[in-house]
This record gives C-alpha cells, structure tokens and sequence, in this order.
C-alpha cells in the first residue's frame, strides 16, 4: 500500500503545476511538486525574492521544473528560475536613488537547487530525483489556481470548464523509479477499470 505523498506547504503554490513527460511521451502534471516531499519546501520559497510588482506576469513559483521518466527513473530535466535579484543602487554620498532588478542567472539557480536536494546535476544537465517515495497525484490538463478550490480530504472542485477534460492519475514511485501510473476518480480513488 502506498501512501499519498503529504505535503507542508500551501498548495495553490504547485497549481502552476510542474510537467512529467513519460517514456511512451504522455505528458501529466504534478499536482504537488516533487521537491515538496523535503521538510524545507517553505524554505525554497521563502528564501527567493520573487519578481518584483512592476513585472506584468506575477509568477506565483520561484521556479519551474520539467520532469521526465528515463529509463524507468524519474528526472528533473528542466529548472527554469522565474527569480529576481534585489540591487540597491545609491548616489555617491550612499543616498538611496533607486533599485535595479536583475533574473538570476541560471547556473546560480542550479547551484541553489543542488544545496536544496542534496544532489548534482549530470553531464547532461539531469537531477536524479531519487527522493520520491509513495504516491503522486497527475492530473492531464494543467491546473488554473484561479478555478479550483481544495477540500479537507484533498479532493479538487473545479469552478470552470477545465472539470469536463480533465483525468486523474496516481504515479508510483520507489527511490525515484516509476512503479506504474493508474488513472483514478477526481477524489483520487482508482476506477475499476485498471
């Protein structure tokens, strides 16, 4: 029995949901990022200067992350940062006059997510995700924030047209290995039919 990965965090911060591609080329979305099985996961957050307020696309992650299924084992393939760095800039007498907001660079990014989990990057740019253990909840459209509210028990109510298309799934993994993927009920129930 497989229990559902738990998280510790607020979850409309994965709804911006992170991509699985899998070998036969399906592609999912974690309802709940990987990387919040950490006991730190708030920490990611809140470490990272978000973009400032003048940028007109607020990105709610400071991160996103594409995932990918490799010979059997699960991937971070992708780690874009959507995070700024915060520069004061002053006159010569130390006054303040403004602040300049910069992307963090990406090699920056990495180097900060490799501290995080406690692993390296390879040769071609892959994050062995070797943590994962349990059960993941997929879904096959991407999640809108906006339109989904969440229950006590973890089910998902959706407020717009999404509910009509979108399909359920539980991936499971051990040390990182996809066990299997069975499609479930939107109350994460697997139908009698796998």
């Amino acid at each position: 029995m497989f229990a559902l990965s738990q998280t510790k965090h607020s979850i409309e911060r994965d709804l911006v949901s992170e991509k699985l591609l899998t070998e036969n080329g399906k592609l999912y979305y974690f309802i709940n990022s990987p990387l919040s099985d950490f006991g730190n996961y708030n920490d990611l957050y809140d470490s990272i200067p978000r973009m400032p307020k003048f940028v007109l696309v607020q990105v709610a992650k400071p991160y996103d992350c594409r995932w990918q299924i490799i010979n059997g084992k699960l991937y971070m393939v992708k780690l874009t940062p959507n995070q700024w760095n915060e520069t004061t800039i002053k006159d010569e007498k130390g006054e303040f006059i403004d602040k300049k907001y910069e992307p963090t660079p990406q090699k920056v990014f990495e180097k900060k997510m490799e501290q995080f989990t406690q692993r390296k990057f390879d040769k071609k740019g892959r994050l062995k995700a070797d943590w994962l253990e349990g059960a993941y909840q997929l879904s096959s459209v991407q999640q809108n924030p906006k339109a989904v509210q969440h229950s006590a028990v973890g089910s998902i109510k959706h407020l717009d047209s999404l509910n009509n298309y979108q399909n359920y799934y539980l991936a499971y993994f051990k040390k990182g290995k996809l066990l299997k993927i069975e499609e479930t009920d939107k109350d994460w129930k697997t139908k009698k039919n796998n």
